[in-house]
């Protein structure tokens, strides 16, 4: 069979580790298939894209200023295009769907883990600006991540995103006593960052002079095109690598989140929600996969369709509100 490059072109819609994933869950679904034996990412702008702000895409492949080019030891010259939307349940890494990847999926990590290592090097300028956070606030301390999303992500994850006075108890809850700790927190929600502020003192750590929603009343900042930056894609990646770091990581559904999580595999992953709202969680999950594995063959059984698609309503619309 003809050996092949796949190109790996910028989504049509999505924020900077979005698009990180998307290169990883193309990697998994497509390499040693169909004679594609090398990857090449590409983002350069050939899509309209108002959610990315993190480069100038019209005028240079933003990949190459955060990474290095894919590690295959040649690009064979016959190209096969990435599809754009191949993305299921099982390979979901954000939006609700990726609540499915975190409950019932234990093998993602790993596998996305491997892909990383071997394929994507991070600029190195990345790796040590963390790397400088980590040795002088983290190291020898049992550090708790938040990732703390603006409000306006809620309508991608299973219900509202909890008020940051919600993720400060969780947080709080899960330092040990004892120990040395810090609390190390990732937003672009200035509110979020006065309530653990307010709450953990010196123990915080937050990367300075990262761009932030000034309330809720202020869109996110990525989707302002005046706010366009490559410092902002850097700032991201700096924090997911701070995450990534922790001992336990409190979260919601998140694409920062999700890299995190294969960045280090073996990192503690707590999703912020009560215990009832986790069984409802549970639910939700096994009817969506149910849903997805059948989807294929429900339109010969309309009235199993129907009712499946109705207990996914009802079990999302009935899970109670975290009240903490």
């Amino acid at each position: 069979m003809e050996r092949k490059t796949l190109i790996i072109r910028q989504q049509e819609w999505g924020g900077f580790l979005c698009h990180l994933n998307y290169v990883l869950i193309h990697l998994d679904f497509y390499l040693g298939k169909n004679g594609v034996t090398a990857a090449w990412v590409d983002w350069s702008g050939q899509r309209a894209n108002e959610d990315f702000y993190f480069g100038r895409p019209a005028v240079e492949n933003v990949w190459l200023h955060y990474f290095e080019p894919l590690n295959f030891p040649e690009l064979p010259s016959t190209r096969l295009e990435a599809e754009e939307h191949l993305i299921t349940g099982p390979r979901q890494l954000g939006s609700k769907l990726a609540y499915v990847t975190y409950k019932l999926n234990r093998r993602w990590r790993y596998r996305y883990h491997e892909l990383y290592q071997e394929y994507v090097t991070l600029r190195p300028f990345l790796s040590e600006r963390a790397s400088l956070i980590f040795q002088s606030r983290m190291a020898g301390r049992f550090c708790v991540g938040v990732h703390y999303r603006n409000p306006h992500h809620s309508h991608e994850c299973l219900r509202q995103i909890p008020q940051p006075e919600v993720f400060v108890a969780r947080a709080k809850k899960l330092l040990p006593a004892g120990r040395r700790v810090a609390v190390v927190l990732a937003s672009d929600y200035e509110p979020a960052v006065d309530a653990f502020r307010a709450a953990f003192g010196e123990a915080l750590i937050i990367q300075p002079d990262v761009v932030r929603a000034a309330s809720f009343a202020q869109d996110q900042v990525h989707h302002l095109p005046a706010n366009w930056s490559l410092t902002l894609g850097e700032q991201v990646m700096v924090d997911c690598l701070l995450l990534s770091k922790c001992d336990v990581l409190l979260h919601v559904v998140s694409n920062v989140a999700s890299a995190a999580a294969y960045f280090n595999p073996n990192l503690k992953l707590v999703y912020c929600e009560t215990f009832i709202e986790s069984l409802y969680g549970y639910l939700w999950a096994m009817l969506r996969t149910v849903y997805i594995v059948l989807r294929v063959e429900l339109h010969n059984f309309p009235t199993l369709e129907r009712w499946l698609k109705r207990s996914l309503r009802r079990v999302t619309r009935e899970a109670p509100a975290s009240k903490d």
